[in-house]
């Protein structure tokens, strides 16, 4: 997916990597879905902003590493948090308590 958002924003031949900790984050912070249409949405925002850098700059030595940071600071504070999914009660999601007094 990162190869071909870089390609489409017009970022090949560009020195931009992703860690590994990034792409951590983009998946526990700004998508919730099981699927990857939004972690590919949000990869892509991430590229036209880093587009839009590279213009601005206009020489050709555009380096960038995509880290935590640069993902909070491209696409602003997080969109889901874990602890709140767990503190909710979700379908398919059991909680209970058993008790059992032995009558012997």
């Amino acid at each position: 997916m990162i190869p071909r958002q870089l390609r489409d924003n017009g970022l090949i031949g560009r020195d931009i990597h992703f860690t590994d900790q990034a792409i951590g984050k983009l998946i526990q912070a700004y998508t919730r879905e099981a699927g990857l249409r939004n972690l590919e949405r949000e990869i892509a925002n991430i590229a036209r902003k880093l587009a839009r850098i590279c213009l601005k700059g206009n020489d050709g030595s555009f380096r960038a590493t995509v880290d935590e940071n640069l993902v909070e600071e491209f696409l602003g504070p997080r969109k889901f948090s874990h602890e709140e999914l767990e503190a909710e009660d979700q379908i398919g999601v059991t909680t209970g308590l058993v008790w059992f007094k032995h009558l012997a």
